[in-house]
């Protein structure tokens, strides 16, 4: 599989990863049992919703930074850079909205079940 992102779109895969060792490492000590993270389904939702926030959040900063000016060295002409911060073509901020719905699909869904 090709992975794509720009600027730190890499963060995509990054947040999930940290928000759910965070929260497998937080319940396992509130509760006293090392396999709560796997045997319960909310806090799988809450390390979801916690990489939405998160994700909305970076990527709204990085997406919102100002654009730079760069001189082109061939033509001498001021040129107007911005960076993007993808990832799968899709922007940072709306991965957060991704998440927190992929969380409300587990709920609903699992209740459904």
């Amino acid at each position: 599989m090709i992975v794509i992102w720009r600027g730190a779109g890499g963060l995509v895969l990054l947040i999930p990863i940290i928000a759910c060792l965070i929260m497998n490492f937080g319940t396992a000590k509130a509760f006293n049992e090392t396999t709560y993270f796997q045997d319960n389904l909310w806090p799988k939702v809450a390390a979801l919703w916690l990489t939405g926030i998160i994700s909305w959040f970076v990527g709204r900063y990085l997406n919102t930074r100002p654009e730079r000016i760069v001189i082109d060295r061939e033509t001498g002409r001021e040129v107007r850079q911005r960076l993007v911060h993808d990832f799968l073509f899709i922007r940072i901020e709306y991965w957060g909205i991704i998440f927190a719905v992929i969380g409300l699909c587990l709920i609903t869904f699992r209740k459904l079940g």
